[in-house]
C-alpha cells in the first residue's frame, strides 16, 4: 500500500502506492467464497471511486474476494452475472432513484440470510434509536479507519 495511511479515511488525499491490484467493474447469495484461501466473496457498492478503490484493495489484501459496483444498477447486473456472494457491503446513499437498502431488500426478498453491511456518512441517522435494527443490518459510520473496516467485515462473515 506505499504510504497509505490506515488512520481515518480522507477521501481526497489517499495514496494507494504502486501495487497493481486491479479493480472490480464488474450471485447469488451463499456459498461463494470461490477463491481458494479466500474468506469469502463480497459485493462493494459504493459510488464514491476513491472509497471503493481502497476497500476492495484492503479487502482483498485481507483475503476476500471481492466485485465492486458504483451504483445499484450495476450491482445488479454484478449479483445475476456473477458466482455467488457471500455478502453485500454497501453505502445506504447512492446516485440513482435506490438507495443501498432498497438493493439489499430486493436480493433479500429472494435470499433472506443474506449477510449484508452498510456503509454511510451520515451519522446523525446512525444516531437516532434502533437505525440499524430499521436498516436491517449493522452500519459502519464515514470516515471509519481499516481497522474498523475489517472487524465489521469479519463480524457479519462470521455470522454464518
Amino acid at each position: 500500500y506505499g504510504s497509505l495511511n490506515y488512520g481515518s479515511l480522507n477521501y481526497g488525499s489517499l495514496n494507494y502506492g504502486s501495487g497493481n491490484y486491479g479493480s472490480s467493474e464488474g450471485g447469488r447469495a451463499g456459498g461463494g467464497s470461490s477463491d481458494r484461501g479466500s474468506l469469502g466473496r463480497v459485493l462493494l457498492v459504493e459510488d464514491e471511486p476513491a472509497l471503493r478503490m481502497l476497500v476492495e484493495r484492503t479487502l482483498r489484501k485481507h483475503g476476500y474476494d471481492v466485485v465492486a459496483a458504483g451504483d445499484v444498477p450495476q450491482a445488479r447486473r454484478l449479483w445475476h452475472s456473477e458466482p455467488a456472494f457471500d455478502m453485500v457491503l454497501s453505502d445506504i446513499v447512492l446516485p440513482g432513484e435506490e438507495t443501498g437498502i432498497d438493493l439489499v431488500q430486493s436480493l433479500r426478498a429472494k435470499h433472506p440470510a443474506l449477510k449484508v453491511l452498510f456503509m454511510t456518512g451520515y451519522t446523525a441517522e446512525m444516531d437516532k434509536p434502533n437505525f440499524s435494527e430499521r436498516v436491517g443490518a449493522p452500519v459502519l459510520g464515514k470516515p471509519f479507519d481499516i481497522a474498523s473496516l475489517l472487524a465489521s467485515v469479519a463480524a457479519v462473515m462470521g455470522a454464518r
